[in-house]
């Protein structure tokens, strides 16, 4: 059952919502209006979207998340109007910012079944993990309840006569992916999501984790 779950969870991520004239309009306020236009205007940008993004999360529109009613509009646009009567249309989002926002708008279920799968899939995985992981404190904690427990147990396998082999292999391995050119930004959260996560296991385990195997990983470092 729950492959079944995944594969309809991973479908759901994959297909676009089909063309249509159904476009539609919703009411919501400043503080979501003024970072979806932003974002908009940037062609949905990395950093303008996770503001966006950000801002989204503490506030619903219409009948759900405004996520949800960006990435499958019919039409391929969305109409805000404000309080004060301004009207913005906004063009669904590409790229990092589609990945990102077709998986918030997943249900609970379905992000449970997705975000864990997502550990294993090289390096796109990992990108649209750190999306997710940056885009609100609740979105980091729960990436982290999935994350941090992997780097533990990786940690439980390693010793210092195998030059901590499983360590590497799971939380190195996978910060090499994540070397090289940053064409929109996502090397650098895949870094910061797998630096915070290791302090914060090394941190649940009393400092077992030598920090000069994993502090090459903070790309503010």
């Amino acid at each position: 059952m729950r492959g079944v779950n995944l594969i309809m969870a991973l479908a759901a991520l994959a297909v676009a919502a089909p063309a249509s004239a159904a476009c539609p309009e919703l009411e919501v306020g400043a503080e979501i209006a003024g970072p979806a236009k932003a974002a908009a205007d940037a062609r949905w940008a990395l950093g303008p979207t996770l503001t966006f993004t950000a801002a989204a999360a503490r506030q619903e529109a219409g009948s759900g998340p405004l996520y949800r009613q960006l990435v499958r509009a019919e039409c391929g646009t969305v109409l805000l109007r404000t309080p004060e009567g301004a009207a913005i249309e906004l063009t669904q989002p590409a790229g990092s910012a589609a990945d990102l926002m077709r998986i918030l708008a997943m249900s609970r279920d379905e992000a449970s079944v997705v975000l864990p799968f997502m550990w294993d899939q090289g390096h796109d995985g990992l990108r649209k993990l750190a999306l997710v992981y940056a885009s609100s404190a609740g979105a980091k904690r729960a990436v982290q309840s999935i994350v941090v427990p992997k780097l533990r147990d990786a940690w439980s396998q390693s010793y210092v006569v195998d030059g901590y082999a499983r360590f590497k292999q799971v939380a190195g391995a996978r910060h090499d992916m994540a070397i090289g050119e940053d064409v929109d930004g996502s090397n650098t959260l895949i870094r910061r999501m797998l630096y915070e996560a290791t302090h914060e296991a090394d941190r649940y385990m009393r400092d077992a984790i030598p920090e000069y195997l994993y502090v090459h990983m903070n790309p503010d470092a």
